[in-house]
Order: C-alpha cells, then sequence, then structure tokens
C-alpha cells in the first residue's frame, strides 16, 4: 500500500513537471528528465538482459518523451536542456537524429530531405543514439557525486 501511494504521489510529481515543460519551463524539463532516467532505466533492465538494447530503450523513451512534450503544446522551450547534448554531436549524426527521432520524419522523407542515403542515416542515427548514451551516463555519474 506504501509502494503504491509513494508511486503515485511521483507520478503526479512527474505530471507536474511535465506540465510546467510544455509551458517552456526549462528547469522542470531537466529535473523531469533526470527524475524519470533512473526509473526508465530500472525498468528496462527488468526487460531486457542485454544491456546494450537496455540503453537504446532509455534513449527511445527519453526521445518519445521529447517528442510527447515538444507536441503537447507547440510552444516548449525547454529543448534548450538538450540543445548542448545535440550540439556535441557531429552534424550529420545530429541531422539525422533531429529528423528521424524529435521530428518524427520517416527514413525517406529524412533522406529527401537531407540527401543522405537511408542506409547513412540508419548509421549516424545508431551513432548519435549511441554518443548521447555516453553523455548522458557522464551526466548521471557526475549528478551521483
Amino acid at each position: 500500500m506504501a509502494s503504491e501511494t509513494q508511486s503515485r504521489t511521483q507520478e503526479v510529481a512527474w505530471a507536474r513537471l511535465m506540465s510546467a515543460a510544455q509551458q517552456g519551463d526549462a528547469v522542470c524539463y531537466e529535473q523531469l528528465l533526470r527524475g524519470i532516467t533512473p526509473f526508465i532505466r530500472s525498468l528496462s533492465r527488468r526487460y531486457c538482459r542485454n544491456p546494450q538494447l537496455t540503453e537504446d530503450v532509455v534513449q527511445d523513451v527519453l526521445l518519445t518523451v521529447h517528442r510527447a512534450a515538444n507536441n503537447e503544446s507547440g510552444a516548449l522551450r525547454a529543448v534548450e536542456a538538450i540543445e548542448p547534448l545535440l550540439a556535441a554531436l557531429p552534424e550529420r549524426q545530429r541531422l539525422a537524429l533531429e529528423a528521424i527521432k524529435i521530428r518524427g520524419l520517416s527514413l525517406a522523407q529524412a533522406a529527401s530531405e537531407s540527401g543522405q542515403s537511408v542506409g547513412a542515416l540508419k548509421v549516424n542515427v545508431h551513432r548519435a543514439v549511441k554518443a548521447l548514451r555516453t553523455l548522458v551516463s557522464t551526466v548521471d555519474k557526475a549528478g551521483e557525486e
């Protein structure tokens, strides 16, 4: 019972953070990501035996959260919280990731828009996710200290 109450309290807190993030509050968006990332990682580890797959799941869920936050209000300025991470990526990786994972374009649409082949886009998205995983891991470790 206490666990259910605690879980419900956490859900309400995350919902409030998401709502504030949708209104453009970058600090709440960052708090939301810091709060849900360990939860998502823990949940993913329960179902995925492969650590690489676990991290891929975490990144996909975080990108989905970002898209949901961005699409809900259309006014999300909280993307500023992840811009430094995206800016650290090589340009072709960043553009591929933004087109496919953030803007939700199909591979064909992204290929047409970027001039990259579908195969190159897949490789660049994979490399970008891997690089972001490393960056997020570094941020997680710094936050634990």
